[in-house]
C-alpha cells in the first residue's frame, strides 16, 4: 500500500512539473509597443520566430523601416519568419508589412496552432 501511495505521489508531482502555467504577461493585453528583441538578440540568424503582437509589430517596423525601429530596414531575403502562436490584432490599427519602396522579399512561414481558439 505504501509503495502505491509513493507511486501516485510521484506521478502527481511529475504532472505538476510538466504543466506550463501561463504567465500574467501572456494574459495581459498588448499595449501597442513593438518588440524587436526576437531580431536584435539573434543578429544574422536565418530563422526568426514571431510569438506575440508586439513581435509582429516589430517585424513590420523592421521591414517597413519605420515606427520605433532605429536600425536599417531589412527585407528578410533568404531568412525564414515563423509565426508560432495565435496572434489577435482585434481592435488594432495595422500597417501592412512591406511597402512598394521596401518590399518583403520572403514568404512568412506560418506554423499553425494545434489548439483552435
Amino acid at each position: 500500500m505504501f509503495r502505491q501511495i509513493i507511486f501516485i505521489a510521484f506521478i502527481l508531482i511529475l504532472s505538476v512539473l510538466f504543466i506550463v502555467p501561463s504567465s500574467a504577461a501572456d494574459a495581459a493585453p498588448w499595449d501597442g509597443r513593438p518588440d524587436y528583441s526576437w531580431y536584435t538578440n539573434y543578429p544574422g540568424a536565418d530563422e526568426y520566430f514571431i510569438r506575440s503582437p508586439a513581435a509582429l509589430k516589430g517585424f513590420a517596423d523592421i521591414v517597413n523601416g519605420d515606427g520605433n525601429w532605429d536600425g536599417s530596414a531589412d527585407n528578410f531575403l533568404n531568412k525564414k519568419i515563423r509565426l508560432v502562436s495565435d496572434i489577435s490584432l482585434d481592435g488594432t490599427e495595422w500597417t501592412p508589412v512591406g511597402t512598394e519602396a521596401l518590399p518583403l522579399k520572403e514568404l512568412l512561414t506560418v506554423i499553425f496552432s494545434m489548439f483552435p481558439g
